[in-house]
């Protein structure tokens, strides 16, 4: 709660929600909540491991389709998925037209695996993403004058764009 929560996930919340300017809540950081969570006797929060005791037996019972015993598990984007759809040609065209990709990467490495016919895997789609990432970021702010490009436009396009 002092560290963690304060420091990073809420200010991810803050952020993503002022970009938008949408205005958000988070109904479990109520402090009437938290105080009641926090006087629950250790039997109610945690059994053999498993925690969030109150909010599974409530979910147990109102949310029968849910699996209240379930892991927790964390949002992540889903980046493989992305970039596996993307078409490899285009995205080879946009890579190694960057001038910084020429620079920061082994263009005929780069080269061989984006002709290659094996399938992207999460670690060489992870490292795409990055590439991608890095060419927009130099196209942004080395060649342009910072102004993103409209959402509207596919980022593959505007990297190829002159």
């Amino acid at each position: 709660m002092q560290t963690w929560l304060a420091d990073d996930l809420l200010l991810k919340a803050d952020r993503m929600l002022m970009v938008k300017g949408v205005e958000g809540r988070v109904p479990f950081l109520d402090h009437r909540l938290v105080l009641m969570g926090l006087s629950l006797p250790a039997q109610l929060k945690i059994q053999q491991r498993l925690g969030k005791q109150v909010p599974r037996a409530w979910l147990q019972q109102h949310q029968k389709a849910f699996n209240a015993s379930g892991k927790k598990k964390g949002f992540s984007v889903p980046v493989t998925d992305w970039i596996q759809g993307l078409s490899r040609q285009k995205l080879a065209s946009a890579l190694l037209s960057s001038a910084i990709i020429q620079d920061v990467c082994q263009v005929q490495e780069l080269t061989l695996r984006l002709q290659s016919s094996a399938p992207i895997d999460k670690s060489l789609a992870e490292a795409l993403a990055v590439l991608l990432q890095l060419a927009v970021w130099s196209k942004l702010f080395l060649e342009g004058d910072g102004l993103a490009p409209p959402y509207s436009i596919d980022p593959l396009d505007w990297l190829l764009a002159t």
